[in-house]
């Protein structure tokens, strides 16, 4: 081997043992780089979705007190919970004014005929005083106002008033006769007496 080739393979060598070193040592650090890269979105990935786990449950926990506020608000009738209270009896109220009844048919054994009844609105308890009290009161006002009506008894179209009236009587005004002049007397006489 010459001289020349011994020193070529020498730097070949060394660019050889360099170059290798060199990508050992790049590779390395890649390799870190990834694993710390990869580890890190993992952390992060883990503690985004720990945290989307707390906050679905803080939120079904929110919606559910949302909901028993709801139920107790809707549903507690008592003087804490005026809302309440007020939807309560308005659904009683309007339970109570009726129910719509479906058409049915029934057969009478005595008969031996089917009775058919057609759907209607049948009037509950409520329902009833609501329709027929306004009616019943209005009546009685009526009747009573009539009453009294009946007993007032004549109008006197003389003024009274609680004090006394002191005015001297008028005079009778014979100027003013209303067309009764005699004419009718004298008439009358000539009429009968011809």
């Amino acid at each position: 081997m010459s001289v020349l080739g011994a020193i070529g393979s020498v730097i070949g060598n060394a660019l050889w043992s360099g170059t290798k070193t060199a990508g050992k040592a790049v590779g390395k650090a890649s390799l870190k780089t990834g694993k710390a890269v990869a580890g890190g979105v993992g952390t992060a990935a883990y503690y985004a979705g720990l945290g989307a786990v707390k906050a679905t449950k803080a939120t079904a926990k929110g919606a559910a007190y949302i909901a028993k506020d709801a139920y107790a608000g809707r549903n507690e009738t008592g003087f804490r919970n005026p809302v309440g209270q007020f939807v309560h009896t308005g659904k009683a109220m309007v339970k109570g004014m009726g129910d719509w009844e479906k058409a049915k048919d029934v057969y009478d054994p005595l008969t031996g005929k089917v009775k058919h009844t057609d759907a209607h609105f049948k009037l509950g308890t409520f329902g009833k005083v609501a329709l027929f009290g306004p009616a019943l009161a209005a009546g009685a006002m009526g009747g009573a106002q009539k009453y009294e009506d009946n007993r007032v008894g004549p109008i006197d179209s003389n003024i009274v008033t609680a004090t006394p009236n002191y005015a001297p009587p008028q005079a009778p005004s014979y100027a003013n006769n209303c067309g009764a002049t005699g004419d009718l007397v004298f008439a009358l006489h000539n009429n009968r007496h011809g």
